[in-house]
């Protein structure tokens, strides 16, 4: 078992009874060493980890019970375990059924502050006010905000049908076959509700002899797993056994449910309350139920930490750290970012929209996938190998340009952490989604970067790791080969479970970037190494050779060898000519007749279906059937006919073709306003209409979209690709090196002019962009790139525009972290290889030399 230290352990579960304690040790992932406590802890401690968060789990002494012995084991726990950052008391209660609440044996009740009642009531400390009613005095602390946000969640996923405690007592049950017939439900007695007002006959544990008459009815339920209620949870020193008190109560604070402990906590830990209903609180009470009823609620309490999130980065600048996060640990987490990968897949779902409903998940199910995330133990896995078997820790999925790769990702992406099968397990997702048209995102490093800030981000342990290596080497994460070190020992690292790792559009990387991520993946999971059986992969990819050769040992399927995936395309027409019956007011019989023709043509390929139905957009019904029939199968083809008729109707073919040569280029998502500065067209007219000019010369290519914050970009990569196509240069190609020169002249010129005030770069897109990338611009243009009049000044000895960018350039980026630690033009050229600047400035001599 492993051993942590007390700074480990984050959440305290606290409980009063054996039997409750019993059913919290079984909801543990893993059970850890017990560690050293000081002589003035009494406590008795059960370690262990749930969904990846270490979890001290504690009682009350055997025979002590109330509010004061709760505060007691829950200060000496804090002060043993000091990052403990919230506790969960988790057990038994007396449920108070009455009125719109019916709560039964078994269910559970969850403390939720409701009007100005904090979630617990101590009902014994207050006065008797004039009108006999009791008045609480005093007030309790409520849970704390983040624990109320995530039971709002399981609340609103109970609604829709998304019950998961049955699932988690049985899994704990499964391989505890002692613990299994006390706390599995009982079969008898029945559940029985009794009038308040109506006594138990004698002191027998049964009411056999009671009677039956006073029974009250309630309507069967459809199930019987146990439902689960949130308000107010009544507590004291003292044990509710009375019918009448507890419907007193219930009816004047609206009491859900009684016990003995929970104010004890409340103002000495952030806590939230968990009770499995064993009884009504009434003299009928009997001990039948208690052992089902702590078991109910320990699933919910593993749900709910399965449910807590984690932290989500933000990008630098907009996130404030948590305030118990060291300054050394954000400064390393500062020179770590360059890219956020959970925005980045939030803004892929924006640009791309909402996949069909009922497409993909069925990946999640497939034999390969599971074989994939179910990890097999060392010794099965060295069988495994023995026998010829492939590493199993590294998942290939390739698959055809535009055929649903990077949907299938976000896919799993977003539903993977869903399932109960991963995070009750304690399994770690990272993700990361390369771009050919993002220079923050076709990088191997940045890549490396990407799954290394997710983790840390997820582990503050193996932040506290990294940020010692950093304090030690301040070039820590300055190349690829010490990310790729970092990442795979952080990854083995037993205390914080198994990690899985997406890599999506691998082929998009730059190619010296492609062959150092193959290379490291092929020679470090090649064999197996036990110390490597914590890190999974997931590389989705196009099928290209060199990618083959480097992981065609390992496991791994084509998408469209799934029935599945040709399921998808049906769905996703079936929405598409949906739309377009809306929209277009289509008949019956020409949505058929749409559906089977682009059923017919579309040959797996999403992109193609999406480009058909935009075209189908733009004519009459009556046009329909034959636009569809003239459209090619081949995508590139398609895009040729399209491509050809957007020139045919634009109002200035010059004026498109140059739009296009930018957004290919652009190492961003250029918005319509920064396009505007960059194309300079109708600059007689004021900068309003020339916006309006470029939107509705943008909104006439049908390669284009508008997306979020009206930036432009292509619909899919393969647009891209096509106008990089030689095959094209009769007529759409696009001379990339001529139209990188462009970009960086009129970057360097609208660098020269601009106010140079630091907060106007940073509130200006595109001067923020030219001081970035200007730099990449002139050495992709190459020899095509040369120094002309207007741009002579930046690249003077003496360069207030250029100093001043630089300068702005080192404040602003944590992508780059190693920089010239001078200035001067030369230093700019030796150090980024502008070959072509130097060739031009040399001749001029003694000018610039000093």
């Amino acid at each position: 078992m492993k051993q942590l230290y007390h700074e480990d352990y984050t959440v305290g579960w606290i409980c009063a009874l054996p039997l409750e304690r019993a059913a919290a040790a079984a909801m543990l992932d893993e059970t850890h060493e017990t560690i050293a406590q000081p002589s003035s802890d009494n406590n008795a401690y059960t370690l262990g980890a749930i969904h990846g968060r270490n979890v001290v789990i504690a009682s009350l002494a055997a025979g002590v019970y109330g509010i004061s012995s709760a505060t007691a084991v829950v200060m000496q726990m804090k002060a043993t375990f000091p990052k403990i950052e919230y506790g969960l008391m988790v057990g038994i209660g007396g449920g108070a059924p009455g009125g719109s609440t019916d709560i039964r044996l078994g269910d559970i009740v969850v403390s939720r502050p409701t009007g100005s009642s904090p979630g617990i009531v101590q009902y014994d400390f207050g006065k008797i006010v004039g009108d006999g009613k009791f008045e609480s005095t005093g007030f309790l602390n409520k849970p704390p905000s983040y624990l109320l946000n995530v039971i709002g969640k399981i609340e609103s996923e109970y609604h829709m049908g998304v019950r998961r405690i049955p699932a988690i007592l049985a899994n704990a049950l499964q391989s505890k076959p002692a613990m299994r017939s006390y706390f599995c439900r009982p079969e008898a007695p029945e559940d029985e509700l009794f009038e308040s007002e109506y006594e138990h006959i004698n002191s027998g544990e049964t009411c056999d002899h009671c009677d039956r008459g006073r029974l009250i009815t309630r309507k069967a339920r459809p199930f019987s797993e146990p439902y689960v209620h949130y308000g107010l949870i009544a507590s004291a020193n003292s044990l509710m056994k009375h019918g009448m008190t507890r419907e007193k109560l219930r009816k004047e604070k609206n009491i859900l449910c009684f016990e003995m402990e929970a104010a004890g906590l409340m103002d000495h830990l952030p806590c939230l309350v968990i009770r499995g209903i064993c009884d009504y609180s009434d003299s009928h009470k009997n001990k039948t139920w208690q052992h089902y009823a702590a078991g109910t609620a320990a699933a919910y309490a593993k749900e709910l930490l399965a449910s807590v999130p984690l932290p989500v980065p933000m990008p630098y600048g907009t996130r404030a750290d948590p305030g118990s996060r060291s300054s050394d640990e954000q400064e390393c987490l500062r020179k770590l970012f360059q890219v956020d990968p959970y925005e980045h897949k939030s803004a892929l779902k924006r640009r791309r929209g909402n996949r069909a409903h009922g497409t993909c998940e069925w990946i999640i199910d497939k034999v390969q996938f599971q074989t994939w995330l179910d990890v097999p133990d060392p010794e099965d896995q060295r069988k495994l190998e023995d026998d010829g078997n492939p590493n199993p820790s590294i998942l290939w999925l390739h698959c055809a340009p535009g055929t649903g790769k990077s949907t299938l990702a976000i896919t799993l992406a977003d539903e993977l952490p869903k399932r109960a099968s991963f995070y009750l397990t304690g399994k770690t997702l990272m993700y990361f989604f390369c771009e050919a048209g993002s220079s923050d995102h076709r990088t191997a490093s940045a890549v490396l970067r990407g799954l290394l800030y997710q983790l840390v981000q997820q582990h503050p342990r193996l932040l506290t790791q990294l940020t010692k290596k950093y304090k030690e080497r301040d070039n820590l994460f300055g190349s690829f080969d010490s990310l790729w070190r970092i990442l795979i020992e952080l990854g083995q690292d037993s205390t914080t479970g198994d990690k899985f790792l997406i890599i999506d559009g691998l082929d998009e990387l730059e190619d010296s970037s492609q062959e150092d991520l193959l290379r490291q993946i092929h020679q470090t999971f090649a064999s197996f190494d036990e110390a490597l059986s914590k890190i999974h992969f997931l590389i989705i990819s196009r099928p290209y050779l060199n990618i083959r050769e480097e992981l065609e040992i390992f496991p791994n399927t084509g998408l469209s060898s799934f029935g599945e995936s040709q399921e998808d395309i049906k769905k996703f027409i079936r929405e598409q000519v949906s739309q377009l019956q809306v929209k277009k007011r289509y008949t019956k019989k020409t949505c058929d007749q749409v559906s089977e023709i682009l059923n017919k043509k579309a040959e797996g390929t999403f992109v193609w279906v999406g480009l058909a139905c935009k075209e189908l957009m733009r004519v009459p019904q009556r046009d329909a059937l034959a636009t569809l029939s003239h459209l090619p199968t081949e995508l590139y083809s398609l895009f040729r006919v399209i491509v050809e008729k957007d020139f045919q109707q634009a109002q200035s073919v010059d004026k498109l073709q140059r739009i296009l040569e930018i957004v290919v280029v652009a190492e961003e998502a250029f918005s319509i306003h920064d396009l505007t500065l960059v194309c300079r067209f109708d600059e007689n007219e004021e900068l309003e209409e020339r916006r309006a000019f470029i939107r509705e010369d943008v909104n006439t290519c049908a390669l284009l979209s508008i997306g979020e914050n009206e930036r432009v970009a292509f619909i899919h990569t393969t647009a891209r690709e096509f106008l990089l196509d030689p095959r094209n240069a009769d007529s759409f190609f696009v001379d990339e090196k001529a139209a990188h020169a462009l970009l960086a002249h009129r970057l360097i010129e609208y660098i020269i002019h601009a106010p140079r005030r630091p907060y106007m770069v940073r509130n200006d897109s595109f001067h923020r962009y030219g001081t970035y990338y200007w730099v990449q611009h002139v050495r992709q243009a190459a020899d095509l790139f040369r120094i002309t009049h207007e741009t002579k000044e930046f690249f003077d000895i003496e360069s207030p525009a250029r100093e001043f960018s630089m300068r702005c350039l080192r404040n602003l980026s944590n992508s780059l972290n190693r920089k010239p630690l001078e200035y001067s033009i030369f230093h700019i050229i030796a150090f980024w290889g502008l070959l072509s600047i130097g060739e031009y400035l040399l001749p001029e001599g003694s000018k610039y030399c000093d």
